[in-house]
This record gives structure tokens, sequence and C-alpha cells, in this order.
């Protein structure tokens, strides 16, 4: 009896040997599994900090972000009709002159002059609406060796007739980055010869034309231009008096800052 409750003591307390060799010296417990999951967690497992409050922690500052321009691309206003508007032309065409006069050691009849003329521009400006200029300018031409006919009686003059207009002008374009646009010019009309005692006869003017304009760069363009002008002028004086219609067709190229 005493060797049955040895024995039961020697079991006893080799269980509870044998059961602290198995839990390792040392080693803390695993921590508690997170609220609400029943799954343990990981070994070495750490709780992520709460999250901010709404808006912000106190003294954050919302970061600001800087935007280049754009590497590429055309300045403002390039290839746009718009600013300050220069424009230069020169060309060639057709001139008629219908004279009435009281001179009559001329002969009666209509006299008619005529001939190939040159033609050019000069005109000043700025831009007041969306394609639409307004300036001033002057219109020229120059009517070489013109041919007379005196009611009937044809002669070539020896001399040449100078023809020109200045005045305010308007230019607009249809599409202010494009080329097409039309042009008008009223203003002073005058008709000379280039001899010292010729009169010059002065009056009204009318001139209109149309074009098309091509870029070549930011502000500048070249183009053709048709333009037709017209003047009533006359020569007044206690002599002689004449009355002139001219009428200038002409095609010139031009070259624009605009």
């Amino acid at each position: 009896m005493k060797l049955l409750l040895g024995l039961t003591t020697v079991f006893a307390i080799g269980s509870a040997a044998t059961g602290a060799l198995a839990q390792p010296a040392g080693q803390p417990p695993p921590p508690p599994p997170p609220s609400g999951s029943t799954e343990p967690p990981a070994s070495g497992y750490t709780e992520p900090p709460p999250p901010p409050p709404a808006g912000g922690s106190p003294g954050y500052t919302q970061p600001t972000y800087y935007e280049p321009p754009p590497a590429f691309g055309k300045p403002r206003g390039a290839n746009t009709h718009d600013g300050f508007y220069l424009r230069m032309a020169i060309g060639g065409g057709y001139f008629n002159d219908s004279v009435s006069t009281n001179a009559t050691f001329i002969g009666s009849g209509d006299i008619t002059i005529s001939g190939f003329t040159t033609a050019g521009e000069f005109l000043v400006g700025g831009t007041v609406a969306n394609g639409f200029v307004i300036g001033g300018g002057l219109l020229t031409g120059v009517v070489i060796e013109p041919d007379v006919d005196l009611g009937g009686i044809s002669a070539q003059s020896s001399g040449n007739l100078f023809f020109g207009m200045l005045g305010p002008f308007m230019d607009y374009y249809f599409d202010p980055n494009k080329g097409l646009h039309l042009q008008v010019m009223v203003g002073l009309g005058f008709l000379t010869g280039e001899s010292s005692d010729s009169e010059t006869a002065v009056g009204g003017g009318l001139a209109v034309g149309l074009g098309h304009d091509w870029w070549v760069s930011d502000e500048w363009s070249l183009g053709i231009l048709g333009r037709l002008a017209f003047a009533a002028v006359k020569v007044d004086d206690s002599f002689i008096n004449e009355e002139h219609k001219a009428v200038q067709a002409a095609a010139l190229f031009t070259a624009t800052y605009h």
C-alpha cells in the first residue's frame, strides 16, 4: 500500500516536470487576438495606430503642387490677327480715266486716258474688335506713258500720270486665325501729271479690296490682294475746268504685320 502511494506521487511529480519542459524558458506568452477576430495573431503582431481625426491633425498643412507651364505651344496672340496692324503692298494693273473739259483747243468729244499702272499701299492701324481693323494710309499708282484718245484720235503720252488716295480704311478678317479679309478705304483722291506745270485734280475716292494672307511667322503674313479704286476728281480754275472719273484695277502682293 505504501508502495502504490509512492508510485502515484512519483508519477504526479514526473507529469509536472514533463509539462514544464514542454514550455520554452524565457518565451513570453502570445498576445491576445484582436477584438472581434477569431484568428490568433501572428507572432510579433503590433496593433496599428489609430487614424488621424477628421480634418487633419493640429498644425497639418495641405501641400501645394506647382504646375509648370507647357513646354511647347505658340505664345499668346501668335498667328492671330489682333493688336497692331501694318501693311505694305506692291503690284500692277490697268488704269482708265474718262475726262470732261471745257478746253476748246483740245477738240470735241470725250477724252480717255488709259494704260498700265503700278499699284502700292502703305497702311497703319489697330484691331478694335475680333478681326476688325481701322486705321489710315495711302494708296498709290503710276500710269506709265498712257494712251490718250482725243475724240477718236489716239496718241501715246510721253509723260507719266500719278494717281493716289489718302484717308481712313477698315480691314476685316472673317476668321482672325486665317487669312481671308475684306478691305475698304474712303478718302481724298488725287490725279496729276509729272510736269511742273500740271494741275492736280482732287476729289473723293473709294477703294475696295479682297485678299488672302498666309502666315510666315507668329505675326507676319504674306498674301495677295485684288483691289478696285475709283476717284471722281476735278481741276477748277478761271481758264480750264476738268472732271476726271478714274478707275484703277490692280493685283498686289502684300506683307502684313498683325
